[in-house]
């Protein structure tokens, strides 16, 4: 049987008619995919799908994450009301409002709220602002780990299988794991080297095996296969690398953080010599989210034949 683990993390979102039309292949004709409702004329609106998905029976899980927003949080609210697909990851970004541009002077346009979006079950996907703006701005960056939830009674919405699920802000994962590079979560430490981008200043010393067109200032830079591992010849270079940038290396916290720090490694290396496709098939390899979520599918099965039987009682499947 085939299955798909649709990656959307880190995904800020797109055109509205794409979320519904990427949506729209795993439901069924007529499922309410997203809703409007706002207080100008014209702003309430309900978008469903209009055919039958090609892959109603294909168990599905969603990767999200803080930096999930938009049209992504549609997609994946849609699924995860239907119950279509399990959500793994973190709590989504929560952008989610309709704006309109009206014109002022000199040209300008000023855009104003006038709706916002809302998932089948009812669920408002906006994230609220209670504090200064910079704050709901600033969540995607949060070295944090994402806190506890604090339910409203009020947000607590169901899906067409009965499961509970709420609102106020993102779309909640049905398994959650914090994982905000790159699937991992390291350490302050570990963060600094990502922040600091000296993974990928690391990865311009090499080139692919037999590749003799790229000379660095000390002669021919290091060759690597595709299939390379990164080993402690490796790891001892990128140690003189970071000191090398001014950064002071914290041997416990290194230790702590060296499953992140061989990923890292061996991604950019990837990225730069071969390419992004390379790159992210190795990674998925060792990325914890990833690794969750592919040994899930069984329980997504299993959401996909509840959903399957809800949809013949209620006649619609």
């Amino acid at each position: 049987m085939r299955r798909l683990l649709l990656d959307l993390r880190g995904n800020p979102g797109g055109p509205l008619d794409q979320a519904i039309k990427v949506s729209n292949r795993f439901l069924p004709r007529g499922d309410l995919i997203v809703f409007t409702r706002g207080r100008v004329p014209n702003s309430d609106q309900d978008f469903r799908a209009t055919d039958d998905g090609q892959y109603l029976e294909m168990p599905v899980v969603v990767l999200v994450n803080r930096n999930s927003a938009s049209a992504s949080e549609i997609v994946s609210g849609a699924l995860q009301d239907h119950d279509r697909a399990l959500i793994v990851g973190e709590t989504t970004f929560g952008k989610a409002l309709v704006q309109s541009i009206y014109r002022v002077s000199e040209g300008a346009g000023l855009a104003l709220t006038t709706a916002r979006y809302y998932t089948p079950s009812g669920r408002l996907i906006q994230r609220p602002w209670d504090g200064t703006f910079d704050e709901y701005l600033l969540y995607a960056y949060a070295s944090r780990e994402q806190a506890a939830r604090r339910y409203d009674p009020k947000d607590l919405k169901y899906t067409d299988a009965g499961r509970k699920v709420y609102g106020g802000g993102g779309i909640e994962p049905d398994r959650p794991l914090d994982g905000p590079y790159e699937g991992f979560n390291p350490s302050r430490f570990g963060r600094t080297l990502y922040a600091r981008q000296l993974f990928g200043s690391f990865a311009q010393r090499f080139s692919a095996e037999g590749d003799t067109r790229f000379m660095s200032g000390n002669g021919q830079r290091r060759s690597v296969r595709s299939d390379f591992v990164v080993d402690d010849a490796m790891l001892d270079a990128f140690r003189e690398h970071v000191k090398s940038a001014g950064v002071k290396i914290d041997e416990q916290a290194f230790a702590t953080d060296l499953t992140f720090i061989r990923a890292m490694i061996r991604f950019d290396i990837n990225l730069a010599v071969f390419g992004v496709a390379p790159a992210r098939r190795h990674l998925i390899e060792t990325d914890p989210q990833a690794q969750l979520a592919l040994g899930l599918f069984g329980e997504a099965e299993q959401l996909t034949q509840l959903a399957r039987s809800k949809g013949k009682e209620a006649g619609v499947r």
